[in-house]
C-alpha cells in the first residue's frame, strides 16, 4: 500500500507539506519556513528567533529559514513581518506527440518562419539531459532544497525525465532524428527544482524563479502544482509577470470525468499564471484534467510523443523518447506557441501576448469561456508575411454592423476560401462567394487565402482596411464572444442598446425584454395596447409584443393570469418561446442529464437543441432553471433567425 500511494504521488504533480522530523523534544524539532517582509529583511529578529538563513529572495523582501518550531507564532506576531509558510513539497504532474502540432498548427507556424528564435524560456523542473542529441541547452542551475536529497544539485542533471519530457515539446531540434519542438530555435534554460523522484520545495520554486528574473527570460514553465497557496511563490511570480515574463501552468490532474467541482491547483490558480489544461486528439478533455475558472486555455496533453534522458526511458526503446500524458506536457505547448508570438510581435508585451492567446483560441466546449477549456485550444500564429497572391474581392459594405464581401469564384485549382480577420482565422474552408460578416464598431484588417487543389493553402492577400461605426457599446468589446450576435441583431433592428451607449450585456433578461426581441424578429405588431394579462399596463413598452405573442400562442401566462414581465426568463422558458415562435419540431433523439420528462418545456429543449440552437454544457446538462442574461438570450435567438449562426 505504501508503495502504491508513492506512484500516485509521482504521478500526480503535487505540493504537499512537509512532514515534521520526528524528533523527541518538541523545542528542537527544527522547520523550514518562507518569510516575508513588509520592508527589508530583518536578519536580527531571525537570529532573535534561532533562525538559520537557507535562501535569501531580495526581489520581495523574502527568505527560507529554518528555524525551531515553538518560534514560528512569536515570528508570526511580528509586526515586521508580512507571512511565515511552512516550505511545501513539490512534485511533477507526470505521465504521456506529434499529434498535438496540427492540432494547435504549429506545422504551419514552423512553415510560415516561426520557431521561437531569440526567445528565452526557462524550465522549472526535474532539470534537463542536456546531453540529448535533440536538445540545445543555454543554461541552467540546480536548486533542490538538501532536506530532500543530498548532493541533489551537483547539476542542473535530469535523473528523472520528466523535465527533458517537457523541454523537448517546447524545443526538440529541427533534424533528421527524434521529434521536433513547438519553438525549436527558443533559448532554453535548465532550472532543476525537483528530484529524482519529481518533489522540491516552494522555496525552491521561488529560487528558481527569481533566477529566470535575473537571467531576463520570457517565459516561464512550470509543469507543477500544489493544493496549497503559497505567499513567497505568488509573490516572485507576480514579480515576474510584473517584469513583462510570460508564467504558463499545469492546471493539475486531479480532475474527474463529472468535471464539475474546481480542482484547478496553485501556481495555475494564480492570476498572474495561464493556467494549461489538456486535451485529447478528439479535441475532447482528458478525464483527469483539472476544471474550473482558472483554466485559461488548453493544450494538446494526451500520449505526447517527446525527448526523455535514455536513462529513464521505460517503453522498452531505450532510444531516449517517450509518451506522457497530463496537464505538464499542455503547459509546454503553450510555452512553445507563446515563444512564436513573441517572435512574431516582439515589440508587444506579456499582456498583450497573452490577450493575443485567448483571441486566437480555438473555442471548444460551452461557448466563450468555460470551466474545463478556458477560453479553447490555442493556436499557432503564421508569420507576418506580405500579400503574394493576386485576389479581387469586392467590399460590397460595412455599416450597421455588417461587413459584406463579394469574392471571385472559385476555380481547378482554388478549391475554397480562408478568412483572416486582423491576423485570425475566422472562416475556413468558405466555398460561397458572397460572405458576411458581423462586427461592432472598430478598425478591421480582412485577409484572404486560397486553399489549393493539391492541399496547400497559399500566403494571404492584401489586407482589406474596414472601418465600422455602428453599433457602439461601451460595456461590450468586440472580443466578447457575444459580439458577433448582438452586431447581427441590431443590424436587423431586433435589439438595441440604451441612451447611454451600453447595452447591460451581463444583467439578466426580463420576461417583457425577451418577448419584444422575439416579436420584432418575428415582425409582430408592437404598437402599446391593453393585454389580457392584469401585469401589464397598455403603456410598458412591451405591451403591444406580449398581446401579439398571447395572440400568435408564443407565451400563455400564468394561472393567475399574469405574464409577470419583470421576471427573469430560465433556460426553460427561453426554449418553450423559441419552440413556439419558429414552430420547431423534434428532429432527433438529444437529451441532457437535467432534463426529464418532469421538467416544464423539456419537449421545447429537445427542440430547440435538435436545431442546432443549443448544445447544452459540456458536461451533458441543460440547466434549465439557470436564469439568462442579455448577452446570452440573444445568441439564441440570433440563431433561431439566422443559421448562418448555428
Amino acid at each position: 500500500m505504501k508503495k502504491l500511494l508513492r506512484i500516485v504521488v509521482i504521478l500526480s504533480v503535487i505540493l504537499v507539506a512537509l512532514p515534521n522530523r520526528p524528533i523527541v523534544a518538541e523545542d528542537l524539532i527544527q522547520e523550514k519556513v518562507n518569510i516575508l517582509f513588509d520592508q527589508e529583511i530583518d536578519y536580527d529578529l531571525i537570529k532573535k528567533v534561532d533562525g538559520k538563513v537557507l535562501s535569501t529572495f531580495k526581489a520581495i523582501h523574502g527568505v527560507s529559514v529554518s528555524l525551531p518550531k515553538d518560534q514560528i507564532s512569536m515570528l508570526k506576531q511580528n509586526p515586521a513581518v508580512k507571512s511565515v509558510q511552512l516550505d511545501h513539497e513539490v512534485s511533477i504532474d507526470r505521465q504521456i506527440t506529434d499529434w498535438g502540432f496540427e492540432k494547435t498548427k504549429a506545422d504551419a507556424a514552423q512553415k510560415s518562419g516561426l520557431t521561437g528564435a531569440g526567445i528565452k524560456i526557462a524550465i522549472l523542473d526535474t532539470g534537463i539531459d542536456s546531453s540529448h542529441p535533440d536538445l540545445q541547452i543555454t543554461s541552467g542551475k540546480c536548486f533542490i532544497s538538501e532536506d530532500l536529497h543530498q548532493n541533489a544539485c551537483s547539476s542542473y542533471a535530469d535523473n528523472n525525465g520528466h523535465g527533458t519530457h517537457v523541454a523537448g515539446i517546447i524545443a526538440a531540434q529541427n533534424n533528421t532524428i527524434g521529434t521536433i519542438g513547438v519553438a525549436p530555435s527558443a533559448t532554453i534554460y535548465a532550472v532543476k527544482v525537483l528530484n529524482s523522484e519529481g518533489i522540491g520545495t516552494t522555496s525552491s520554486i521561488v529560487a528558481g524563479i527569481e533566477w529566470a528574473i535575473n537571467n531576463k527570460v520570457d517565459i516561464i514553465n512550470l509543469s507543477l502544482t500544489t493544493p496549497t497557496p503559497d505567499n513567497a511563490m505568488k509573490a516572485m511570480i507576480d514579480t515576474a509577470y510584473k517584469k513583462g515574463i510570460l508564467v504558463v501552468a499545469a492546471a493539475g490532474n486531479n480532475g474527474n470525468s463529472l468535471g464539475n467541482t474546481n480542482t484547478v491547483e496553485y501556481p495555475a490558480k494564480y492570476s498572474s499564471v495561464i493556467g494549461v489544461g489538456s486535451i485529447n486528439r478528439n479535441k475532447l478533455r482528458v478525464s483527469s484534467s483539472a476544471t474550473g475558472a482558472e483554466v485559461e486555455i488548453v493544450a494538446p496533453g494526451y500520449q505526447i510523443y517527446s525527448t526523455v534522458p535514455v536513462s529513464t526511458d521505460q517503453d522498452g526503446n531505450q532510444d531516449g523518447y517517450s509518451w506522457m500524458t497530463g496537464t505538464s506536457m499542455a503547459a509546454p505547448f503553450i510555452s512553445g506557441l507563446l515563444a512564436t508570438y513573441k517572435e512574431n510581435f516582439p515589440e508587444k508585451t506579456n499582456l498583450e501576448l497573452r490577450q493575443m492567446l485567448i483571441q486566437n483560441a480555438l473555442d471548444l466546449g460551452n461557448q466563450g469561456k468555460d470551466s474545463w477549456y478556458g477560453y479553447g485550444l490555442a493556436q499557432a500564429i503564421l508569420a507576418s508575411r506580405e500579400a503574394n497572391i493576386e485576389f479581387n474581392a469586392k467590399l460590397v459594405s460595412s455599416s450597421n454592423g455588417v461587413v459584406s464581401f463579394e469574392l471571385p469564384p472559385l476555380n481547378d485549382n482554388v478549391v475554397s476560401y480562408n478568412v483572416y480577420r486582423n491576423g485570425k482565422i475566422i472562416q475556413s474552408n468558405l466555398t460561397e462567394i458572397s460572405w458576411l460578416d458581423y462586427v461592432l464598431a472598430g478598425s478591421y484588417k480582412y485577409q484572404f487565402s486560397q486553399n489549393l487543389k493539391d492541399g496547400q493553402e497559399s500566403g494571404l492577400s492584401a489586407p482589406y482596411n474596414v472601418q465600422v461605426k455602428e453599433p457602439n457599446f461601451k460595456d461590450l468589446p468586440n472580443e466578447n464572444w457575444h459580439a458577433p450576435y448582438i452586431a447581427y441583431l441590431t443590424s436587423e433592428s431586433i435589439l438595441s442598446g440604451f441612451e447611454d451607449q451600453t447595452i447591460h450585456p451581463n444583467e439578466l433578461v426580463s420576461r417583457a425584454q425577451a418577448i419584444s426581441m422575439i416579436g420584432r424578429a418575428l415582425g409582430l405588431d408592437g404598437t402599446k395596447r391593453a393585454t389580457v394579462f392584469s401585469d401589464v399596463a397598455p403603456s410598458s413598452f412591451a405591451s403591444g409584443y406580449i398581446e401579439s405573442a398571447y395572440k400568435g400562442k408564443i407565451i400563455n401566462g400564468f394561472s393567475d393570469g399574469t405574464i409577470r414581465p419583470n421576471q427573469p426568463v430560465t433556460r426553460a422558458e427561453m426554449a418553450i418561446m423559441l419552440a413556439n415562435a419558429y414552430s420547431l419540431v423534434d428532429q432527433g433523439n438529444l437529451s441532457f442529464s437535467d432534463v426529464t420528462s418532469n421538467v416544464t418545456g423539456h419537449e421545447a429543449i429537445r427542440k430547440i437543441a435538435t436545431a442546432a440552437i443549443t448544445q447544452g454544457y459540456a458536461d451533458g446538462t441543460f440547466k434549465p432553471y439557470q436564469y439568462m442574461t442579455r448577452a446570452d438570450f440573444s445568441v439564441f435567438v440570433a440563431r433561431a433567425e439566422n443559421p448562418y449562426f448555428r
